[in-house]
């Protein structure tokens, strides 16, 4: 089937209604009720990410990413056309099994959408169960997190979930939970999204309004469910800012703030893997250009940067994580010196932060 698209910048016409690029280097999911912050990252990259994190704190962050998740799932779906099916009775007169399993095909749809699969109903029985299998998945406690809160708002009773992956394929069994209480609530909430102000003019398609560079980026591939970079080739995902700073608040709370180091040296460590074309361009043109690439994929834009001595000083109120943001931009100063680098934190809040990156 052919994906629609839009006719001037050929981005998937379902990208340009869920999510809106906005000038501060955020993208938002424009949905009535909550509002969601999203991220187009690489995948292997977020599952490397965790898988080292899981190493070096000594046990699983999976059981904290579905947590948080199901957070989202919950704050996405409360707003949209499924939340009727709840006040439906559970009969199967009222709720014919054909019916839930389309609503949960228009769950999948939006599955597809950010790049995690395409999904697949096994079986459906309202008050007792939902199963399904996720055709080229990726990030499994993501996926697993999402159909356990949308599940939660169409059944309005806690949920839970078993998983497995087989091959590339993602089987998830979803059903009721004698919980009445988690206690993780409180430290897995979402933050408030409040954008900054923009300062970035893109060059925007005239129909759909998405930047033209974002459309250029990315393909994607309706059949399988994937998002790929055109340059690198690589799988990207739209992932939710809230959830990913859900687990580094629930790790802190656990182990302390000495995990927002772990964190640091981990993506510092990834993003050295692949510099991409860090390389190129002289450094005043790069540092722009570098800039502008990561607020294209949601990952904010400094308030203030500046270049000088062979050091980078930096203060942004919008990054999506401010400890990866950091880690990026020394890996970037990394890259372009060939030497090691040292961070200096002036300032390290949720929602600013300042600090100056130089030679080791």
């Amino acid at each position: 089937m052919r994906m629609k698209q839009c006719k001037e910048c050929g981005l998937p016409a379902r990208f340009a209604g869920l999510f809106q690029w906005r000038g501060d280097g955020t993208i938002l999911m424009k949905r009535q009720g909550a509002v969601l912050r999203l991220a187009l990252l690489d995948a292997d990259e977020l599952q490397a990410l965790f898988d080292s994190l899981s190493e070096k704190i000594g046990f699983s962050v999976d059981h904290i990413l579905v947590e948080a998740q199901r957070r989202v799932g919950k704050a996405i779906y409360a707003n949209r056309p499924i939340p009727f099916i709840k006040f439906v009775p559970h009969n199967r007169v009222a709720r014919p099994e054909w019916a839930l399993k389309a609503a949960v095909q228009f769950l999948g749809r939006d599955i597809a959408a950010i790049g995690y699969g395409v999904v697949k109903v096994d079986s459906y029985r309202s008050g007792d169960h939902l199963s399904v299998r996720v055709e080229n998945a990726c990030l499994p406690p993501r996926l697993v997190g999402s159909f356990v809160g949308a599940t939660e708002v169409v059944e309005g009773v806690p949920m839970t979930a078993d998983y497995r992956m087989e091959g590339d394929t993602l089987i998830i069994d979803v059903r009721r939970s004698e919980e009445k209480d988690r206690a993780e609530e409180e430290r897995l909430y979402l933050d408030k999204v409040s954008p900054t102000h923009g300062t970035l003019a893109y060059d925007r398609c005239v129909l759909c309004g998405a930047p033209v560079k974002a459309a250029k980026t990315i393909r994607w591939d309706r059949e399988r469910g994937m998002i790929l970079d055109r340059s690198s080739g690589h799988r990207d995902v739209m992932f939710a800012v809230q959830s990913l700073n859900a687990l580094q608040r629930e790790l802190e709370a656990e182990l302390g703030e000495q995990v927002r180091d772990i964190m640091y040296d981990t993506q510092l460590d990834l993003s050295r893997r692949s510099p991409g074309d860090l390389l190129a361009g002289k450094q005043g043109t790069f540092w722009d250009g570098f800039l502008l690439g990561l607020a294209l994929r949601g990952m904010g834009y400094p308030d203030d940067f500046d270049f000088e001595d062979g050091r980078v000083i930096v203060e942004i109120s919008n990054a999506y994580n401010q400890t990866l943001y950091a880690a990026r931009i020394a890996a970037a100063m990394e890259a372009r010196s060939g030497r090691p680098s040292a961070i200096d934190w002036t300032e390290r809040g949720w929602d600013k932060a300042s600090f100056t990156i130089s030679e080791a």
